[in-house]
């Protein structure tokens, strides 16, 4: 707006011997030291008009809201190796496994796992791995791991220490059961392919019965055994058979008659 001429003075700064203070009070009516409005055409000039400043303002922009962010799921780092899915009680049933697809994470890496001391977790480093014996996809290792960690590694490679070293003759084995009376119903194809070392079904005691370079998981359960595949009918005729432990191992072998419920034991391993 245009200039009136008029002063106001709204403060008022004390001076001594001509010399400003830092003390200011108002310029308040009824004050002794009040100072009334007056007119100065010479430092108020009437009419002039309030100079605009360049370069003129802009007003600032209002900042663009940014809309929430989805927080990205946390990565997991270690690495990770295909094992046995469940736990064996040792190397010799760990290394006959063939269902090696449990995902484990562990805190080794790929090249060196399995190694002593590594911690193996079946998720993102919360759960250790249940103890037991594992085999791990695609080698030839089997680990045991107690209270998470690595303790022990083996390898399955045949050697002169290992249960399957020179078997190399074929002997036929049907399913195992729990007991000799259990294959007096129906027949059983005696046609499961397997290794062992000798000349006659007597020689398998003691020994470890072996396929693809593994002993057998046996289960600790009978088998019809024979030199060459056939189907046993044990209602009609006597067979000779195998108890095998879990380890692969034939701990009694011997005939069994299902028609008089009798047989004989040819052997027990000791």
């Amino acid at each position: 707006m245009a200039n009136t001429g008029e002063v106001v003075v709204t403060k008022l700064r004390l001076y001594i011997d001509g010399n400003a203070t830092k003390t200011v009070k108002r310029n308040a009516p009824g004050d002794a030291d009040y100072i009334p409005p007056f007119l100065d055409t010479d430092t108020c000039i009437v009419n002039a008009t309030a100079v605009t400043p360049t370069p003129v303002p802009v007003a600032p922009t209002p900042p663009t809201p940014v809309a929430p962010q989805t927080p990205t799921p946390t990565e997991c780092f270690y690495a990770t190796a295909s094992v046995s899915t469940t736990a064996h009680p040792d190397t010799t049933v760990a290394c006959a496994d063939t269902t090696l697809t449990q995902t484990v994470r562990h805190d080794s890496t790929t090249t060196a796992f399995p190694n002593l001391g590594a911690t193996v977790w079946t998720d993102c480093g919360f759960t250790t791995l249940a103890n037991g014996y594992y085999k791990v996809n695609g080698t030839v290792k089997v680990f045991r791991v107690d209270a998470g960690r690595i303790v022990s590694v083996n390898n399955c490679v045949a050697s002169s220490n290992m249960p399957c070293t020179g078997k190399n003759v074929d002997v036929f084995l049907s399913d195992g059961k729990n007991a000799l009376g259990d294959f007096c119903t129906g027949t059983h194809s005696v046609n499961q392919t397997h290794l062992f070392g000798g000349a006659s079904l007597a020689d398998g005691l003691n020994q470890f019965i072996c396929q693809n370079g593994q002993a057998m998981a046996g289960g600790g359960k009978y088998y019809i055994v024979s030199l060459s595949p056939y189907v046993a009918n044990p209602s009609a005729n006597s067979f000779t058979w195998w108890l095998i432990s879990g380890t692969g191992r034939v701990v009694q072998y011997g005939t069994y008659d299902c028609a008089s419920g009798t047989g004989s034991s040819g052997g027990q391993a000791v």
